[in-house]
């Protein structure tokens, strides 16, 4: 079962036009691979029968399918640490006192994990939250909003469970203390889990459903996958859904250049909004 050039050139336009990932040619035979079983499983006798019967006219189910197939969801437990220890030793001294101010009761601090993946990452950052604030942590308000696009990615993320080599990144003290061992896996502990709220989003939504800006912003190793025009769109709502102050992390290979339009660069893959 082979995807011709004709067929694929039908799957790039869909997957760009739905999700905004840019499948070059090169990727061809990547895409044949990861939806091949997909369409024996379910009796389709070629890529053309598949799109035309579920594709032409997508329903949300069949949209998520195919994303599932499509998508990496490649992640670990503190990936580009550096990242993180510019938010617990300089981020937060700044965007903290401002919270503050703002703050008319509890004070709340906002934070997105914008590509989830299967939860590392959102989990990393709930840590790095407790962690800066120790026992004060229960004077704030100071949740963590995590969306990703893949059904399949946010349901490993919510069960919050994870092998033993997927923990050893983490120190062994956070680990003790954030995640229970539980035969050979190792689970996110309840407190930490009601931290992260999961959502399903797709950051190719014209605008974003926030009520509130947000301090801090991660979308990281995600806009590798888009072609220009698409990452200045998503920087810009992602500037306009900061506070002033506000940072946005990306990923170590995605210099935002020109795109970068009023938000300034710190260092690799850290961006501010101007105060």
């Amino acid at each position: 079962m082979q995807l011709t050039a004709g067929e694929f050139s039908k799957f790039q336009r869909l997957i760009y036009d739905s999700f905004g990932i840019v499948l070059p040619e090169a990727k061809r035979d990547m895409l044949a691979n990861r939806l091949r079983q997909l369409l024996v499983e379910q009796g389709f006798r070629s890529f053309e029968e598949y799109y035309e019967e579920r594709l032409r006219k997508p329903s949300p189910e069949t949209l998520d399918e195919l994303i599932n197939r499509v998508s990496t969801n490649h992640t670990y437990f503190y990936r580009e640490s550096q990242h993180f220890t510019h938010l617990t030793t300089e981020a937060f001294k700044q965007i903290v006192p401002r919270a503050e101010d703002r703050s008319n009761g509890k004070p709340e601090f906002r934070m997105w994990c914008a590509a989830a993946s299967s939860g590392q990452e959102p989990y990393g950052l709930a840590i790095a939250l407790r962690e800066y604030w120790g026992k004060a942590y229960a004077k704030w308000s100071a949740g963590l909003l995590a969306t990703d696009i893949s059904e399949r990615a946010l349901g490993i993320a919510q069960q919050g469970k994870y092998s033993d080599d997927d923990v050893a990144p983490v120190p062994s003290n956070i680990r003790n203390r954030y995640f229970r061992k539980l035969g050979s896996q190792w689970e996110v502990a309840a407190e930490l889990k009601a931290d992260v709220v999961f959502r399903r989003f797709n950051l190719m939504n014209k605008t974003l459903p926030f009520k509130k800006p947000f301090d801090v912003i991660f979308c990281r190793n995600v806009m590798i996958y888009f072609d220009n025009d698409t990452r200045q769109q998503l920087v810009k709502r992602f500037h306009d859904a900061l506070y002033p102050g506000g940072y946005l992390y990306v990923g170590l290979a995605e210099s935002l250049g020109k795109n970068a339009g009023q938000l300034q660069m710190i260092e690799p893959g850290v961006y501010k909004k101007n105060a």
